[in-house]
């Protein structure tokens, strides 16, 4: 088949066009990295749940509660300020907030619950599953991505203190060291669990009722208390 001018215009362009220099560098940045990284967090935030038991009318209820994105969580701090010395370390009222949870981010006996259901529901537990409710909501919004901080920050000072003993190595023998020059998670002593415990929690302070040992996650990790 014979091709027409124009395609062999373009098939010359080509030849004639030289080839990108080649480097030793690095590969360039990837343009969808951060583009991966957003639906990474979503996807995260959207699949994390905790649940606990309480009690309304002498029968068990199960609530499930979900993360909320960091935008969302400062929305409701905001309009939500402390009102009494105890709530100050906290930054917001401990348990008003709970009350103004998104609904979507929240299920009662695995069902999709209403603002206004879930407003009755809460305003009608005893006091102990309120602080319960009010532990889960912070360890999910606060505690965890704290523990996570903590985890990363430990793991990089471990992978600093390995490059200078592979320094001190090399120094010493002149033999450049050999061996991982990384940490990762399943080389330290952390948790499988994304955080280690909410026993730092602010809430769980002796100005404050210690959350029901019963409150119980369904991902595995520790309890609330």
């Amino acid at each position: 088949m014979t091709s027409s001018v124009e395609e062999l215009i373009e098939r010359q362009r080509e030849m004639n066009t030289p080839p990108p220099p080649k480097t030793d560098g690095p590969p360039p940045p990837d343009p969808n990295r951060f583009k991966r990284l957003i639906e990474k967090a979503r996807e995260y935030v959207e699949n994390r749940w905790e649940s606990l038991d309480v009690v309304l009318a002498d029968e068990v209820l199960k609530v499930d509660i979900g993360r909320i994105s960091g935008k969302v969580w400062c929305d409701l701090e905001s309009t939500h300020p402390p009102k009494v010395q105890a709530d100050v370390e906290l930054g917001y009222d401990r348990l008003e907030l709970p009350r103004a949870y998104p609904v979507e981010r929240l299920k009662l006996n695995g069902e999709p619950t209403t603002v206004e259901t879930w407003q009755d529901v809460y305003d009608l537990l005893e006091a102990e599953d309120r602080t319960n409710v009010a532990a889960v909501v912070w360890g999910i919004n606060v505690g965890e991505p704290e523990e996570n901080h903590a985890r990363l920050a430990r793991l990089h000072g471990q992978v600093e203190e390995k490059l200078e003993e592979q320094l001190e190595q090399v120094q010493a023998t002149g033999v450049e060291a050999q061996g991982p020059t990384s940490v990762t998670s399943d080389q330290t002593n952390e948790p499988a669990a994304p955080y280690a415990s909410w026993h730092g929690s602010p809430l769980n302070s002796e100005s404050r009722s210690e959350p029901d040992t019963e409150a119980r996650r369904e991902t595995g990790g520790p309890d609330a208390a």
